[in-house]
């Protein structure tokens, strides 16, 4: 079933030119796959790229895990 906001176009990339211009931290990230961060949101959390930032474990290396027992 086509999308609703489908223009009927091959997909593209999206210009991120204007998201990497914004004075706050932007991640984009659907589940734990990572798309985009800009370079204040890299900056903050102390990696230099989105691939180190997944390398390391992508969202789960920047939040704990509600989920699991604390450490004693």
């Amino acid at each position: 079933m086509p999308s609703a906001f489908s223009t009927g176009e091959e997909a593209k990339a999206p210009d991120t030119s204007i998201l990497g211009k914004l004075p706050v931290p932007l991640l984009i990230h659907s589940g734990d796959a990572l798309y985009y961060a800009n370079d204040e949101f890299l900056r903050l959390t102390g990696y230099d790229t989105l691939d180190e930032l997944t390398d390391a474990g992508g969202l789960g290396a920047l939040f704990a895990d509600p989920y699991s027992p604390p450490e004693d």
